[in-house]
């Protein structure tokens, strides 16, 4: 079990970052985003240990079975998806 974070941080001047922490059960990794490179856009800009004996996050349940709101309807948004894409293939 692992939590992702990301998140943008916009300095003001136009230049904004993208960043994203890994947290396992017993590190954090942190990432930045590094367009400048193509290869490879996140490097790790840092890791430390911690000593929670878990992952460092708290759930909050959605409901009874813990579901996320967009689970029951997935199919949907499959079935659009895929409509969408056959109509883009077929314009071509």
């Amino acid at each position: 079990l692992y939590s992702v974070n990301f998140y943008n941080i916009d300095y003001g001047t136009g230049e904004r970052k993208s960043f994203v922490t890994v947290c396992t059960a017993d590190h954090i990794y942190y990432y930045e985003d590094d367009s400048k490179d193509a290869n490879q856009c996140l490097h790790l800009v840092d890791e430390e240990e911690h000593y929670f004996k878990g992952v460092p996050v708290t759930e909050f349940n959605n409901n009874e079975d813990r579901t996320g709101a967009f689970e029951s309807v997935l199919d949907n948004i499959d079935a659009y998806d895929l409509s969408q894409s056959e109509l883009a293939n077929f314009q071509q």
